[in-house]
């Protein structure tokens, strides 16, 4: 293994690969705690105060996800970008598909997920259908809706006749 001075953070991790081909993250993390000077060492949060305290919001993200369900088990909370930029919380899946702008915020959110997995998994053939089918949808939903045509049997409005100038 080369000094962690001059490897990259990819580096250190791809130099714990084990016999099994498998990245194990306790092995990470105690890889960088005993390398202080690896750029590894500097992605984690050292201050266990701190990392305690970012661990239990982590969990309570999970609680929310994992408890707050209807019967069927699906989620009843939804967590919107717009939300994440003033501290973040959960709304109630009911009030964000009741209301115009938050649905479009969450259609927003769900389409930049379905991008992610789309280039998370884009090496895989046999979703190529599945994902060209998404990025039509994707396409869809992101073209405005053209104007609505007037009302059966409505007439244009006519234009004035000029008036005639003294």
């Amino acid at each position: 293994m080369k000094s962690p001075a001059s490897m990259t953070i990819e580096q250190e991790i791809l130099d714990l690969v084990d016999e099994d081909g498998l990245i194990h993250p306790q092995d990470m993390v105690d890889w960088a705690r005993a390398h202080d000077d690896s750029l590894l060492y500097r992605q984690f949060e050292w201050d266990d105060t701190k990392a305690a305290e970012r661990y239990r919001v982590w969990q309570a993200r999970q609680l929310i996800a994992i408890h707050v369900v209807d019967v069927g088990g699906d989620r009843r909370t939804i967590s919107l970008t717009l939300d994440r930029a003033n501290g973040g919380g959960y709304r109630a899946l009911d009030e964000v598909l009741g209301n115009d702008a938050l649905r479009r915020a969450a259609v927003s959110l769900a389409l930049e997920e379905l991008e992610r997995w789309t280039r998370r998994y884009d090496y895989l053939g046999e979703l190529q259908p599945i994902m060209r089918a998404a990025e039509r949808t994707a396409q869809r939903l992101r073209t405005p809706p053209p104007p609505a045509p007037p009302p059966r049997g409505s007439r244009p409005a006519r234009p004035e006749p000029p008036q005639p100038t003294a």
